[in-house]
């Protein structure tokens, strides 16, 4: 090897190694389970805040997926203060509202089936 090629191939080792852990921590892969990073993207994602995200037997994508179906289902069953009876996305979600005020609610939600199961927390202004 060229030893003008060893710094360009040491700088692209350093590269993959700081990159590999920073990508497999935001995403769990589908036999893993783990935390989803919705710091950016919570008031996205449906409901007003969504505050946080586990995924289990799936990755975070599809997590966050199962947040936007179940509000787009809440939604359709009520408006913003509805509850969503029915599967979302193939899982049989509970809802069970911990805080409520005229103005707002906060919620916790475990969506489940087979192996699979997305569990996550919300606050919804109304």
């Amino acid at each position: 090897m060229k030893r003008s090629a060893i710094p360009a191939l040491t700088a692209l080792v350093v590269a993959l190694a700081v990159a590999a852990p920073a990508a497999s921590a935001s995403s769990p892969v589908a036999s893993a389970s783990g935390t989803c990073n919705v710091r950016n993207v919570g008031a996205s994602l449906g409901p007003t805040y969504t505050t946080s995200l586990k995924a289990s037997g799936t990755g975070c994508a599809a997590a966050k997926a199962v947040v936007k179906a179940y509000d787009a289902c809440r939604k359709s069953s009520g408006g913003v203060r509805g509850r969503c009876r029915r599967t979302v996305r193939g899982l049989r979600c509970k809802e069970g509202r911990r805080l409520s005020i005229p103005t707002q609610f906060m919620t916790a939600v475990t969506c489940s089936g087979g192996s699979k199961s997305v569990r996550f927390t919300y606050t919804q202004y109304t």
